[in-house]
């Protein structure tokens, strides 16, 4: 599956990753992108709604913009699940493939809104419309 490119302040996706030959044989699909948060990487994607109990600014802000990239994420997984019976992806965020992989989950995109991030580094997602 090919789609447009969407590059805003909450999502980063390029098909011109280079270290895709060191993944490629985990997926199935043809077509591989790196998917990042408002920070570029992974690492954003995650938050807690725990920490914003803690009153730090900081956290606050932080888990806004987290939310954010999550949702956009959810957004064009949705929209590529119009097409694809499941889109398939590798939640990395410590700069290094996890070998083995620590779990394989199945998702519907909106079980990526829980009061706290569900994916853990090395989860291999499979998101369906459940």
């Amino acid at each position: 599956m090919e789609t447009g490119l969407h590059d805003d302040l909450y999502l980063y996706i390029s098909s011109q990753e280079d270290q895709f030959h060191i993944i490629k044989h985990l997926f199935t699909k043809k077509y591989l992108y790196y998917v990042g948060s408002f920070r570029g990487c992974a690492c954003g994607f995650s938050f807690n709604d725990d920490e914003l109990k803690l009153g730090l600014e900081h956290l606050e802000k932080d888990n806004i913009y987290s939310k954010k990239s999550v949702n956009e994420l959810i957004r064009v997984l949705e929209a590529a699940l119009e097409n694809e019976e499941n889109i398939e992806l590798l939640y990395i965020w410590g700069g290094s493939v996890v070998s083995p992989l620590i779990k394989e989950i199945n998702l519907a995109p909106q079980e990526l809104l829980s009061y706290k991030f569900p994916l853990k580094d090395g989860d291999f997602v499979i998101f369906n419309n459940q």
